[in-house]
């Protein structure tokens, strides 16, 4: 797998956007756990609008 960096993002928001495209790792990811840490950071939003583009 490669991955693109757009200079404007961060190279780690780069991966996490790559990671979340492979059905194979969304499907195994502890989602109860991520929401969790998310919500208790208040990420949530931010982490969705992350993935989502």
């Amino acid at each position: 797998m490669s991955v693109v960096v757009n200079r404007d993002l961060p190279w780690y928001i780069a991966i996490i956007r790559e990671l979340m495209r492979n059905n194979n790792v969304r499907n195994n990811l502890r989602w109860e756990w991520i929401n969790e840490v998310l919500n208790r950071f208040g990420f949530v939003r931010y982490f969705n609008e992350i993935i989502s583009q």
